[in-house]
């Protein structure tokens, strides 16, 4: 069976209520060596102050340190993406990529899409769960002044938006760039803040 990916993690609709945006990168944020378990982490959470449509975040544990995490708003269809987490510069922090799905014949329109990867920092206090994503104008200014030390190319993502960075690194530089700024508020602002469902 060939294994194709349906979406970019950037056009992703998830996470719109807590005003989050995503840095991609072709690689992922974490190796294997950075696997971490967290099993208080399982649940389903939703957004402390999403109003009528708040964001919905479930995260399921998996095999050999890896997690399932469908993400959406309320009323919607959850989107399923595998997250790996990992503790960089003494915090918490996951890289996720879409779900692959199995198909029978090869789709020339997702053999064009690549799985990019995203990157956030993650706080847990009891039954509340802090998401902080790594803000892709942040890198972009560090990248315009010169100061962005990693290999990443420029990106028109819709025709007359302003250009973006996708990062092009391998994973053992993107998780020492991470640990380095993990706990800059300007290089992960806007966190959401989700509260465990209970039954």
């Amino acid at each position: 069976m060939r294994r194709t990916v349906t979406k970019l993690t950037l056009a992703l609709g998830c996470l719109v209520g807590c005003g989050c945006i995503f840095q991609t990168s072709v690689n992922p944020y974490l190796g294997e060596a950075d696997g971490f378990d967290l099993p208080a982490l399982a649940g389903r959470w939703v957004e402390e102050e999403g109003g009528d449509e708040p964001t919905i975040v479930e995260l399921s544990r998996g095999e050999n340190g890896r997690w399932t995490v469908r993400l959406g708003e309320q009323g919607q269809e959850l989107q399923p993406f595998a997250v790996r987490l990992g503790r960089l510069g003494g915090r918490l922090v996951w890289s996720m990529t879409p779900e692959l799905q199995e198909r029978e014949e090869p789709d020339f329109h997702a053999l064009h899409l690549l799985p990019l990867h995203s990157a956030a920092r993650l706080r847990l206090e009891g039954d509340r769960l802090e998401i902080a994503f790594l803000d892709p104008d942040w890198v972009a200014r560090r990248a315009r002044a010169g100061r962005l030390p990693l290999a990443h190319i420029w990106h028109e993502w819709d025709e007359g938006q302003e250009a973006g960075v996708v990062l092009t690194a391998p994973t053992g530089e993107l998780s020492a760039f991470l640990a380095q700024h993990v706990a800059d508020p300007e290089a992960f602002p806007r966190p959401c803040t989700l509260v465990r469902e209970r039954e």
